[in-house]
Parts: C-alpha cells; structure tokens; sequence
C-alpha cells in the first residue's frame, strides 16, 4: 500500500475521539501539502502513519499518548504548515422575507445580533462580519438599545460592516440607477447611523445572488466599492479581476464551497491546492449558519481556537473580509481577468411572482418622473423641499430588490409585503411629482388665455386619484400606475399642460382627461399656444368616475425634451349645420380579408380568424421583419416539467406547446380606424382563464402595441406541471444574435435556449436590414433562439408559493421595427414606453414661466438614468446620472435654459465631487469613454 492507501485504511477504522480526529485532520492536510510539493513529505509522513496504524492493529485505536507521539514527531513539518494562511470570517446570512414574512425576518435579525454581542463578550479574539443596511434599519427601528453596543464593536474592529448595498440585491433584474441607489443609501444610511466612513463599505457581498450583470464592476467602481465576494453565476476562477466593457474592474473572490458552513476538522484539505493555483499564500473561510440567520456557534469558536494551536495545520486567525481583499491586492497584478457577465442562475427566477416584477419596474420608472420634475420644480422655486421623501421610497424599493423577493422564490407573505411596499412607493413618487408639476404650472404664464371659467361649474377636484391604479375600470388592458389627474379648471375651455420627463423631444399620441366638461364631443378641438388647430380622436365620453363624468381623447402633440408644453382643449365655433343622420349603417359587410393597421412608418396585417401577425414591413425601406409561414405575435400556453426542488426558480422541459391563437376562438370585439390611433381588440378564452388583447398603432409611432390583460386561473402540481404562458414573434430572416438591455448599458448574446434577463427588451440582430425589437413594461424573461424572440408572461410554479400568478395581470408588450438596432435607438423606443407623458389641467394666472419650455437639453450619444436633487439638499444643485454604450468616446454637452451653470463637478455615486467640467455660460461640455456612467453634480443659477 502507498502512503495514501495506509491513510484511507486508518481513517476507515478509527475518527471517533478527539485525539485521532486530531492527529488524523493534520495528516491528511499535511498529505495535501506534499501533493502541490511533488510529494516532497510522503515518506515522513508515511512513518508516522505505519506508527498509527501499528497502534491501531493492535489495540483498535489510537490512543492518546500515540496520537500525541506522532504529532510531536511530525512537527518538524510545522514550519511548511504555517506557511499557509488561513483568515476566518464570521458572518450571518439573513434572507429578507424567503420562507417567512417580514415580523421573522425582524426576529432573526435581532436574535441573531444579540447572540454574536454575547459571544463577543465570551471571546475576546472573535471577529463577526453582517451585511445589508437593511438589517441595521431594523435594529434601529426595533431594538435601537442595541446600537451603542454594536457601534462600539465596530470601532474595536472586531464587528465588520461589509454592507455596501441595502440589501444582498438582485444583480440582472434592477436597473442601473437602483444598483446606484443601493449603494448610494447605504453608504449615506450607514456612515450617519454607525458613525464609519463611507470609504470603509468598500465590499459588494453577495453569497446568493443569483448571477451578476456585465456592468456590475463600472458601477461598483462609481460607488468606490473595490472587492467583490460572491457564490453564484460562474465557474471560472476562485480569485479573480472582473471586468467591465468600461475596463473598470474590481478584485472578486468566488466561494470554493458554500457560504453556510460550520468549522470543521477537516475544512482545510483544499488550502495547499487552492494556494498552489492561484499562486497565493492564504485562503478566506467563511463560517457561519445561515439563511434564517444564526451565524457562527460556541462550537465554531471553541473548534478554531483549538485548531489554530495545532503544529501540523496552516495558521488560522479570527479575521475580516476586508482583511483578506487588503492583503490579497498585493497579487492583484497577476491574477486571471474575467470580461463577461457572471450568469446565468435559475431561468425561472426573470419571470415568477411576475406582481413583483411588476412593481419593481414601474417602482423604478415613477420615481425616476418624479424625481426629475421635484428637481426641475426645486430649481425654479431655489428650494431643497421636494428631496425629503425620495429616501424613504428608495429604500421600500430597494428591500424588494433581494435576491430572494424580486426573483419571486419566496412565500406569499414574501409576494404580499413586497406589493405592500410597493403600494408606499408610489404615494411618495405620486404626491411628489404632483405637487412638482403644481408647482410648476403656478409659475407658468397663463394669463393671455381666456378660459371662460364657470364657477357655478362641479368640475374641480374632479378625478382625483383617476390613473393611480393597475387598470381602470373598463379600460382594457392599459396597465397605469401614472401620477394624479385632479382636475383644476372648469367651463369649456380647458388649459392643459404636458409634461415629458425624457431627454427626448417626443411628437406622439398622448391622452388628455377633462372633466365635466359641458361642450359638445363632436366640436371638441385641441389648440396648441401658437393657435394651431390638432386633430383630437375621442377614447371614451361622458364616462363616469366618481360622482363625476370625464371625456378623453387622444392627440398627437409635441413635447420638448425635459419640458412641458401647453395646449388648450375647447368647444370651436361650428362652420356649418349639422344635420343629424342615424348611426345604423346602410350598408354592412363582413369579410374574411386580413386587418390591416397602417402609419406613416410601418404596415401590420393580421389574419383575421386568429389575430397572428403575418406581415410587419417598414415602409420606409419596404422590408419585411415577419414570415407570412410563421405568423408572429401569438400566446403560448406551455407545461414545463416538474423538479423535486426548486420549483419557483427553474422553468422546466415543456411537456406540451400550444398555439392558443391558432386553438382556442379569438373573438375580435372592436376595430377601431381613428385619425390618431388605430386599433383592434379582441379576446381569447381558454382553458380557465381570459387573454383580453389591444392591439394599436399610433399616428407617428413606430410601435405596435399589445395591451393585455390575462385573467389566469390556471394552477401548477406536481403530478399537472407547470403552466406558463408566452408571447411568441418568428422573424422572417437569421438572427444568430439577440441585443438585450441591460444595468447601464446593452449585451449581445448568443442564441440561447432557455430565458435570460433583459431590464425592458429583446432586439434580435439584423446587421444589414431593419430588425424587429420587443419591448414591454413589466417582464424580464426572453429568449432569443430559433430565429424567435419570446417574452415569458407568467410563470406558474406551485412552490414554495402556491397561488403566485393567479389574478389578473396587465402587461404592455410592443414591437418596435428598427432601422438600425443601435443602442440609442433601442433606448429611445424604452424610454418612450417606460415614461409616459403626464398631463395635467390649470387655471389662467401670471407666472414667470412661459407656456412651453425645455429645462435641460441633452446633445450625444448618452442616456440619462437620473435626474434629482442632491442628497445634500443644496438648494441650486443638481444632480445627473448617465452613462454611454458606444465602443468609441462620446462628446456630449448640457444645455440649460433660461438657467446659468456655476459650476460642474463630476461626483462619485455618493455624490461628492471630483473634477471640474468644462462650461460654457449655460452649458456643460463632457466626454464619455466607453461602456462608462457619470455622475455630475452641477450648481446652477437663474
């Protein structure tokens, strides 16, 4: 027998007591010591193994005194033992709300903090480490007698806060400004209430999280966080540099094992090899229960303490993670770089518990409206009042972005507080940008217009709240969620103002409100300042809310970027007699003939019997995106395999595909052919469940629009399947790439076969011709594969929560026909989806503002991601975020009108500022790199 045989043989028989675990656990790590040595020790340590085994033949153990007399004989092994390093980091992880609702997460955390402070007490030498500003907020908010503890723990050094997020957050699915926010609340929250700096949070820990976007390390980067220690989403390298496109980089060390683990005896056998590869001298080991929190034991300590004093083990220490990252920058020069995004993990996980989803997006895209109007609004009024309540509601969304709640693998009380939170932040997002918009239009000068005001009239206040829901009553399929829509003038004429919280100038169909308004629909006309005449299309008249009749109608209007305009809706004087004629028609016909929508940009025909596309040409060019062979924009019902565990977070095998178009009756309701929008709507049942879908295209859009609404009653079992439900679009030509949004930026990826994540689109490549991109306004689930984009809708598991889709859902999917594909393009159609024009009405005052304007103009290649006021609460500062995604350096310039620039810094996330920009009296000049985001915090002055 070999040396390693011998020691098989000994480790089969004995391993019960102390002493010959002891014995035993430095043997087998000295073995691996001589294995990366050439085997350099194996015949000394063979001799003390034939001294063991001697022992052990003879009495059927090894006792203590032998166990003793080896140990002493193989210390002189003792110095190539220590040559080895091994940092010992404590910690505990505390998912937010996985398998319990959120009174047991408090709980866990306060327990779990109380039992690492007494442990402390016990053991002078013990370091712990815990992550998530969220659960600091919670002892602050429920056991802030803790805190004085805590904080004088820190400053001992033996209490690590390796938080750098709010939360161990979801790393595809936020967008880039909330991966910004989770940095930039926690090192603000944080650095207040534990009195460190902010240089200090300098590590992104994120054990579970599953997968990690591409432009994960530029963002860290902006946020001066250094280190990255993760377990999921690659298998590449254990420590590594990851890079960005940008070529920021931070130093990652990825988990050889798991991140919940006990000390154990043998925990060291992987030191020598680990070591060997990367070319270091010390491995991290990372201790601790966790999940539902606990952290290290009374047995760990004792174990490692014990270990630490043995003479054939590498030399173990009570440490920190920043500890470790510290030290190991002295190899950073030499280690491997990793340039690609570190996914991809759990498929399933872009599409269940699609309420989340849901509220993540549009959380996301009405904070982002309502801080840029608060901060236009704070720097005409010179005033820091608008920037109070965004905190708050940054830090509600944030919480749901855990890598447990936004991937929709928890319980239903996880689904239930994630739309509790979601509910607040709205009301911080709606009554800011209302009381913005209000604040703005005050100061508009609308005192040239006559308006003919009737103060006997009930129309004022009317439609409060109107558009603050999922869906109104009886408008299909529109999901909303817009801000307040309270009606402020009366009689009939109406001012109305548009407001467009993009960097884009938009011409496009928007929808006015009026209320109670007593003129006559067929004479309503829409004006805009300059007296011109706009072609209104009415939606709905005379509709009832409240206690309250409204008319809406839709008009294509022009909105600058970052600005308002402003248009007057009235009864215009008639140029002739109407002469009344009786609605019936003489003649009607039915046909089988396909449905056309037709603009000035693009061509959509239908077949009539199942609502399929079977033609999208660009009429510009004349191309044509769909195959007449594979009709496109149909739903797909589909039961996926079942696995024994992790049900929620995979979407299985399909076991069953069905065309639910080609299948099931669709039953076309209304075909509408407006001046401004035309549109068809029809529905489609099946199974137990309703598909409601508008399909629409707009006067000057480039959109085709899918407004659904799935009543979904269907339910998954293990011995049914799962159902889901999909969005499938065959193209007519080879897309061997698909283009995806994603944090800050876009990715090109390969064909793949199963679903990965994009923030709001799929674009499947098309180098030479238009190509077709789909959108929508609340998924995350694509795939791009077989010559198809697909959009998952929803996703039915049945575990760990029951019911997670069943209700109804309103998504807004759209096809958009591109004639280049490039970014910018992709971005704007985005943008134009995700910020839609809000309107509302005012009364004839003076002002100093004029009746349409434009705050801010954006020249370049650059999309904003924020617009806000700092967190300092300067009165005449402002704050940019932006970032660009071309492959070659970018200029690009800010103009501000009617507003003068003091001064231009760059600033990191935190917004502290760095370098001073170039100005120019009321703009700002700046060159993007590549793949690169920029904060700017600017001073300005009227």
């Amino acid at each position: 027998m070999n040396v390693y045989q011998k020691y098989q043989k000994l480790l089969a028989g004995t391993n019960h007591s102390y002493w010959e675990k002891r014995i035993l656990s430095q043997i087998a790590f000295m073995l691996k010591v001589s294995e990366v040595k050439e085997h350099k020790f194996d015949c000394v340590l063979e001799d003390g193994i034939d001294l063991l085994l001697a022992a052990w033949k003879e009495i059927g153990a090894i006792s203590d005194e032998t166990a003793k007399q080896v140990e002493k004989q193989l210390s002189i092994l003792s110095p190539e033992a220590k040559k080895y390093r091994v940092i010992c980091t404590a910690h505990a992880h505390i998912d937010m709300n996985w398998m319990w609702g959120f009174q047991e997460t408090v709980a866990v955390t306060i327990d779990t903090f109380r039992t690492m402070l007494q442990l402390m007490k016990e053991y002078p030498e013990f370091t712990f480490s815990q992550s998530q500003a969220s659960t600091y907020k919670i002892i602050e908010q429920y056991y802030p007698e803790m805190l004085p503890e805590i904080k004088q723990r820190i400053k001992e050094g033996r209490w690590e806060v390796t938080a750098s997020t709010w939360v161990e957050c979801d790393k595809n699915m936020p967008n880039g400004e909330s991966l910004s926010r989770q940095i930039l609340y926690t090192k603000k929250y944080l650095s207040e209430l534990l009195e460190i700096s902010e240089d200090s949070m300098e590590l992104d820990f994120e054990p579970d999280t599953f997968g990690h976007s591409i432009n994960m390390p530029e963002i860290l980067q902006n946020g001066r966080v250094k280190y990255l220690y993760h377990c999921r989403g690659y298998e590449g390298h254990h420590v590594y540099r990851w890079k960005s496109p940008s070529g920021a980089s931070v130093l990652a060390y990825r988990e050889p094992y798991w991140y919940n683990a006990n000390i154990e005896y043998d925990m060291l056998l992987n030191v020598p090899e680990f070591c060997q590869k990367h070319q270091i001298d010390m491995m991290l080991k990372v201790y601790g229960v966790g999940d539902h929190g606990g952290g290290p034991t009374r047995r760990d300590i004792e174990i490692l303490r014990d270990m630490s004093s043995w003479p054939l083990q590498p030399a173990l220490e009570f440490g920190t993670y920043r500890q470790f990252f510290h030290e190991l920058e002295r190899y950073a020069d030499r280690l491997p770089v990793v340039e690609e995004e570190l996914n991809f993990v759990f498929s399933g996980c872009y599409t269940a518990q699609s309420r989340i989803k849901m509220a993540n997006r549009l959380g996301e895209d009405r904070l982002y409206d309502a801080e840029a109007l608060c901060a236009f609004a704070g720097i005409q009024e010179q005033s820091n009042r608008f920037i109070k309540r965004f905190q708050s509601a940054w830090e509600k969304h944030l919480f749901d972005q855990f890598h447990d709640i936004i991937p929709g693998s928890g319980v239903r009380e996880t689904r239930e507080y994630a739309m509790g939170n979601f509910q607040e932040v709205l009301s911080y997002a709606n009554s800011g940008a209302n009381q913005a918009m209000h604040s703005l239009m005050k100061r508009m000068d609308t005192s040239g217009i006559i308006t003919e005001e009737d103060r006997f009239q009930r129309s004022e206040g009317a439609g409060v709240g109107f558009n603050t829901g999922d869906a109104e009553p009886g408008l299909i399929g529109r999901s909303q969620y817009r801000f307040p829509q309270a009606e402020r003038g009366n009689g009939k004429v109406r001012i109305l103002h548009a407001f467009n919280t993009t960097q884009y100038a938009r011409k496009e169909a928007v929808e006015f409100v009026i209320w109670d308004w007593n003129g006559k629909p067929e004479l309503l006309t829409l004006e805009d300042i300059h007296g011109n005449e706009i072609p209104v299309q009415i939606l709905e008249n005379n509709a009832w809310y409240w206690e309250h009749h409204y008319l809406k109608f839709t008009a294509v209007v022009d909105v600058p970027a970052f600005g308002y305009s402003t248009y007057l809706a009235k009864e215009k004087m008639p140029d002739h007699i109407a002469v009344f004629r009786h609605p019936e028609p003489r003649v009607d016909v039915v046909t089988a003939e396909n449905l056309v929508l037709e603009n000035e940009w693009i061509r959509a025909e239908f077949e009539q019997s199942t609502m399929q596309l079977v033609s999208l040409i660009e009429k510009k060019r004349k191309k044509e995106v769909i195959s007449a062979e594979a009709p496109a924009c149909y739903f797909q019902y589909a039961l996926e395999t079942t696995h024994e565990r992790y049900i929620a977070w995979r979407i299985g095998r399909f076991m069953q595909i069905v065309n639910l178009n080609k299948v099931y009756p669709v039953c076309i309701n209304t075909i509408t052919n407006g001046e401004v929008m035309q549109s068809i709507q029809y529905d489609l049942t099946f199974m137990q469940s309703k598909l409601s879908v508008t399909v629409s295209l707009e006067k000057n859009s480039k959109m085709l629009k899918f407004f659904t609404t799935m009543d979904w009653l269907e339910v998954g079992s293990k011995e049914k399947g799962m159902p889901q439900i999909s969005f499938v679009v065959p193209l007519s030509y080879t897309a061997d790439a698909y283009k995806y949004d994603v944090p800050c930026g876009t990715i090109t990826r390969p064909a793949l076969a199963h679903d990965v994540p994009g923030n709001s689109f799929i674009y499947a490549v098309n180098p030479n011709e238009a190509g077709l991109a789909m959108l929508t306004d609340n998924k995350y689930g694509y795939r791009g594969y077989d010559n198809k984009m697909t959009v998952t809708l929803l996703h039915s598991s049945y575990d760990p929560d029951r019911y997670p889709e069943f209700g109804i859902h309103n998504t807004l999917i759209a096809l958009a026909v591109c004639r280049t594909g490039s970014d910018m393009e992709l971005m704007e159609q985005s943008a134009l989806i995700a910020h839609p024009v809000y309107v509302l009405s005012n009364t004839a005052h003076q002002g100093d503002l004029q009746l349409q304007d434009s705050f801010l103009e954006v020249e370049g290649n650059v999309r904003v991601s924020a617009v806000k006021m700092p967190e300092s609460g300067i009165d005449n500062q402002l704050v940019l975020r932006l970032y660009h995604t071309g492959n070659r350096a970018e200029e690009a310039t800010l103009r501000f009108r009617n507003l003068t620039v003091a001064a231009a810094n760059d600033a990191d996330i935190m917004e502290n500022p760095m370098r001073a920009l170039d100005i120019i009296g009321d703009k700002v000049n700046l060159t993007l790199q590549p793949n690169t985001m920029r904060t700017l915090l600017l001073t300005l002055g009227k």
